[in-house]
């Protein structure tokens, strides 16, 4: 599942993610677009911010993406 999907599902909007984040809502909007890269510490945050599990397909990545 995308990280904009996971957002989406979970309820929660650009600005909502920012403010749990402690980031901007363009830097959110940038990384769901795929324009800035998030490293795993930052992947983490964000999963747990929307309060999905960052293993097992259920945030980050596409079903069926190679890992």
């Amino acid at each position: 599942m995308s990280l904009r999907k996971a957002s989406k599902v979970a309820g929660i909007t650009q600005a909502d993610l920012a403010a749990r984040l402690d980031v901007t809502q363009t830097f959110v909007s940038k990384c769901e677009r795929g324009e800035r890269r998030l490293d795993v510490k930052e992947l983490r945050s964000w999963c747990m911010a929307i309060g999905v599990s960052n293993s097992s397909n259920r945030c980050g990545r596409e079903p069926g993406s190679v890992s």
